[in-house]
């Protein structure tokens, strides 16, 4: 509760305690001392509501510091023991263990520039084994820190669109908008429109976009999804991905798999305006109905 919220409700409790009695006056036939103890009741029962709200506030405050100190010592202790572990290195006998102490010296270096990267420019590059565990991403949804997911495919030829970790992502993402952990999944499709198989299969994704419950898709040519990358000032990327309002995943190259995830809000706005910019583009792209829609196991097929 803000120091406002706590004033106005302070104040509300002190005015209802004597206006009360003063209204029940003029339909009862109570006493003065009457009037006044039913004034200090209203007052007890407004100050025990005010302290209960403040006392869940408080639970709130101290459940985040728990969490936040237990990931703290968790990261100590676990600093403590590589220290303890590389220092046990210099007093093995007979053994000369220089070289590999240098190799993990060069380790612990990347990842202190790794930490100081995400704490300074708020981002983490990640290279291809990211996509193997998606779980903690994912969470984000499960936990309601995000509820709408905004993605891009681009699909200028018709190759392959999903790659097995692709397949497993595409397939979590709708499980958690069947289970309503996410409100909306939203698409852009870029495509080559001088390009009939790039058309062919962006027209088989997008008619599982608009035939599934909470799944919209808009497509959009590559010429005027890069013009509006360049007028926006973001930074060139193959695609990207938007969780709510809290993570931003900007994938920088395929084969393997890499790319960055940042919390920056701003970027995270900047993209968002710029989904969005795209997003409400009239209309360009005319394609042909198809035969019949796909289903999820058929979509994971292209």
């Amino acid at each position: 509760m803000t120091n406002v919220n706590w004033i106005v409700l302070t104040i509300f409790n002190v005015i209802g305690s004597l206006i009360a009695p003063n209204i029940l006056g003029h339909f009862t036939s109570l006493s003065k001392f009457e009037s006044w103890v039913i004034s200090g009741i209203i007052f007890l029962v407004l100050i025990g509501i005010e302290l209960l709200i403040i006392a869940k506030d408080l639970l709130a405050i101290r459940t985040s510091e728990h969490r936040i100190w237990s990931e703290k010592d968790g990261f100590s202790a676990l600093l403590i023991s590589i220290r303890t572990d590389f220092q046990n290195m210099f007093v093995l006998e007979g053994e000369d263990a220089s070289l590999i102490r240098q190799f993990i010296m060069q380790r612990v270096q990347k990842l202190r520039d790794d930490v100081h990267t995400a704490a300074e420019a708020k981002e983490l590059y990640v290279a291809d084994n990211h996509a193997i565990d998606t779980t903690k991403v994912t969470d984000l949804f499960r936990q309601r820190k995000a509820r709408v997911y905004r993605e891009v495919f681009q699909i200028l030829d018709g190759g392959e669109i999903f790659n097995v970790y692709g397949r497993s992502y595409f397939n979590q993402i709708f499980d958690l908008s069947r289970s309503g952990d996410i409100e909306e999944v939203k698409a852009l499709v870029v495509v080559d429109p001088e390009l009939q198989a790039s058309l062919d299969k962006a027209n088989r994704l997008m008619s599982f976009y608009r035939t599934t419950q909470s799944y919209q898709a808009r497509l959009i040519s590559k010429n005027d999804f890069d013009k509006l990358r360049q007028d926006s000032g973001l930074e060139q990327c193959e695609d990207f991905g938007i969780y709510g309002e809290v993570l931003l995943f900007r994938t920088l190259g395929y084969d393997p798999s890499h790319g960055k995830y940042s919390y920056d809000s701003v970027k995270i706005r900047n993209h968002k305006n710029f989904f969005d910019a795209c997003w409400n583009l009239p209309k360009s792209i005319e394609l042909p109905a198809i035969e019949r829609d796909l289903d999820l196991d058929e979509v994971l097929k292209l």
